[in-house]
This record gives C-alpha cells, sequence and structure tokens, in this order.
C-alpha cells in the first residue's frame, strides 16, 4: 500500500510541471520573489499575491513555476 501511495505522489508530483514548462516565468529579480506567493499578474489563484503590478511580470518565477507545478496558480486567460 505504501508502494501505491508514493507512486500516486510522483505521479502527480511530475505530470503537472510538464504544462508549465510552455509558460515563460522570467527572472527572480523582483522586490518580492521567492516570498511563497506569486507576484506575476498573469496568474490567478489562491497564492497571488493581493497586490500584483505591471513591473513585477516575468520577476517571481521560482514562486511562479513551482505554484503552478503544483496547480495552486493558474495563467489568466485573457
Amino acid at each position: 500500500m505504501r508502494y501505491l501511495i508514493m507512486a500516486l505522489v510522483l505521479a502527480v508530483g511530475f505530470a503537472a510541471p510538464l504544462a508549465a514548462q510552455d509558460i515563460n516565468f522570467g527572472n527572480n529579480d523582483g522586490e518580492w520573489a521567492s516570498d511563497g506567493e506569486c507576484d506575476d499578474r498573469r496568474f490567478e489563484g489562491l497564492a497571488v499575491a493581493h497586490i500584483v503590478l505591471p513591473d513585477y511580470v516575468r520577476t517571481d518565477a521560482s514562486d511562479g513555476s513551482r505554484l503552478c507545478a503544483f496547480g495552486v496558480i493558474e495563467l489568466r486567460e485573457y
């Protein structure tokens, strides 16, 4: 049973990042980069910062890519 659970966790963990690889997350040059929430206004979801400015687009790659891979945020559709 433990191996089945571990296999499911690995499958979910590796399946989601494949979709996120097509997104240009930019770099980590933003003032609030790597703080645990996404500061890029192109995204929506529970882990997007409350205040997101145009200057923050593509400046929080580590948070954006990680949160998107786990399905906590997603790219907005315009």
